[in-house]
């Protein structure tokens, strides 16, 4: 399980999600934990709508 404080680092950052054949740009709108994970509410960049994954999901940081 991760601090507040490594929570921060990723709202509201850009990270890639790797999805089933498909990796794009979202963001990072908040943080909450889930039976000894953490999930991720992501927006896609250039989209609409919301989702909660797993942050594992999640790749490297990028720039929009």
């Amino acid at each position: 399980m991760m601090t507040a404080l490594e929570a921060t680092k990723y709202i509201g950052t850009v990270r890639l999600f790797h999805g089933d054949s498909l990796d794009f740009p979202v963001r990072v709108l908040d943080l909450r934990p889930r039976f000894g994970k953490v999930d991720a509410a992501i927006t896609p960049i250039g989209g609409r709508g919301t989702k909660w994954v797993e942050l594992d999901r999640l790749g490297e940081e990028v720039t929009a």
